[in-house]
């Protein structure tokens, strides 16, 4: 219990649902602005009489996203180890008195044992002002593959940045990089963004040199970010190569990069907590402690730029400069952020699946694939509406924007990645209304003939609300005559009373299926 106790008192601390008026007599030594309380309204009470940061949390599969030391568990936050559990976490503590969701602990205890992905680490005895509380130990290993590492106080800051200079490791450190080597808060933590080829050599070197100075590692094409990249890749591949030398040797973005640094971060990782204001709060839930606003402020006037300084604003910015995701990847970021949940997510309509994009990758097109997947695609009953090859502009923009700019998953190194980019696209209708199901079925067909590697050179989009943000960025001049032919498609699809195949039968089944387990999900989160 050693580590435990050392990172409860020098570590990074979430508390879910916490039940007790004051905080572990074991945290007071920590700083106040690592540890966060998190309450889910309606359904828990906030009983803390301490001065400490309050915040909201939405849904139980929220508490899995951040990367942390300590996780505490506590009311109903405790399904957590069902649904959403916080597995970057080195520490999960389980409040054992907590007897009114026992069978919650219970269920998930098991369900995480069984599937081995954390050990049973013993009780843990926590005081506050002369009561105690009893506390089931969860712990997992520090593996080199996770991002958030701890570097010792003997070497620093400044040691890791002469280290990280005399070693030609190409790198940025994308904010808050003007008080180093001191850090820009008291308990705060370094953000480095590293080109993939020096991860490890990085990683390897703060695993040498352990401490508990915090530093979050992040790489330009890897998605070790809740499953996307840290930023769109080519974007953080022209902030590292366009860094400036600045304090204390280190890579820091030009003026411009560090303004859009900023509000990337402010909008597309923290959201709300972000402290900006937004059109869907009278006021921010809780004031930055980043102080984002402020920093984005300094940075727009450095640049003589005029900006209006609310979340949508910014956010339309970012689309006009070319660094919003695109619609994929937002989804995904809606995971995770209530803002882009509500902002960009709710706002669409319900989306059919009727239209869809296939994205055929450089290898399979160099290899010859393209007219034998187009005969395979209406060998399925799917209408071809238009292709085209993409080039110059246009597919660095595919790049940039399709897939968060993840195109290397499963691939070991990055040697063969242009054999992986996107080199043509094809928009298909479905004739037999088979939704998802359809697509999907047509997409395991072309993988099993045309791919040789775990990483696929078939890609597709999964409803027509993507599809058409494909042909947006991918066919921008054809937008217009592509809806006209799609409408007429349509009509003539409904006179022929296709939509009442067996086939059809089989995909409103699924949408039940579906629409059965998320109203199961919903009722445990509740």
């Amino acid at each position: 219990m050693i580590d435990l106790n050392d990172k409860l008192e020098k570590g990074y601390l979430l508390f879910y649902g916490f039940s007790y008026k004051h905080i572990p007599d074991q945290v007071r030594k920590n700083y106040l602005s690592r540890m966060n309380f998190y309450f889910k309204s309606p359904g828990q009470k906030n009983q803390l009489v301490d001065e400490v940061q309050i915040h909201r949390y939405s849904g139980y599969q929220d508490t899995g996203w951040d990367a942390t030391d300590v996780v505490f568990l506590d009311q109903s936050a405790v399904k957590s180890l069902l649904i959403g559990y916080p597995s970057q976490s080195k520490y999960v503590l389980v409040n054992c008195l907590n007897f009114r969701n026992i069978h919650w602990i219970i269920l998930g205890l098991l369900r995480r044992l069984i599937i081995r992905q954390v050990r049973f680490s013993g009780f843990k005895r926590l005081t506050h002002n002369g009561y105690n509380s009893y506390w089931i130990v969860l712990s997992r290993v520090q593996l080199i593959n996770n991002n958030n590492f701890y570097l010792s106080r003997e070497l620093g800051v400044e040691g890791f940045l002469k280290h990280l200079h005399s070693n030609h490791i190409k790198y940025v450190v994308p904010r808050f990089f003007e008080s180093l080597p001191m850090l820009h808060r008291e308990g705060g933590d370094l953000d480095i963004i590293v080109s993939d080829e020096d991860e490890k050599a990085v990683k390897n070197f703060l695993q040498e040199n352990e401490g508990d100075i915090r530093v979050d590692v992040w790489t330009v094409n890897r998605p070790n970010y809740h499953g996307i990249t840290y930023m769109p890749p080519l974007i953080a591949q022209e902030v590292i190569d366009k860094a400036k030398e600045g304090k204390a040797l280190a890579k820091v973005p030009n003026a411009y990069d560090s303004l859009n640094c900023m509000i990337y971060h402010a909008l597309y990782h923290k959201g709300f907590q972000g402290g900006i204001p937004s059109k869907y709060i009278k006021l921010n839930k809780k004031q930055s402690k980043n102080d984002y606003l402020r920093y984005i402020d300094k940075y727009a006037k450095q640049l003589d730029l005029t900006l209006d300084y609310s979340m949508e604003s910014l956010d339309e910015y970012m689309l006009n400069i070319g660094w919003r995701p695109a619609l994929d990847t937002l989804a995904k970021i809606s995971q995770w952020n209530e803002w882009v949940r509500i902002h960009h997510i709710e706002q669409l309509p319900v989306a059919e699946s009727t239209l869809f994009a296939i994205i055929l990758k450089s290898g399979a097109v160099e290899r010859g694939f393209s007219e034998e997947i187009i005969s395979q695609c209406i060998n399925h009953n799917y209408e071809i509406i238009s292709d085209c090859i993409l080039e110059g502009e246009i597919q660095r923009e595919a790049i940039r924007k399709l897939r968060g700019g993840v195109w290397n998953d499963g691939l070991k190194d990055n040697r063969d990645i242009r054999k992986y980019y996107p080199s043509k696209i094809i928009i298909l209708m479905d004739k037999s209304n088979r939704g998802e199901t359809g697509i999907r079925q047509l997409k395991e067909s072309l993988r099993s003939w045309v791919d040789d590697s775990n990483t696929s050179y078939i890609h597709s989009t999964d409803n027509d609300i993507e599809t058409w943000d494909y042909i947006k960025i991918c066919m921008p001049n054809h937008e217009l005559e592509l809806k006209t032919k799609v409408s007429l498609l349509k009509k003539n699809n409904e006179i022929n009373h296709i939509k009442f195949s067996g086939q059809y039968v089989s995909y409103k089944f699924l949408v039940l299926k579906r629409w059965f387990k998320s109203k199961l999900l919903s009722l445990i989160s509740h």
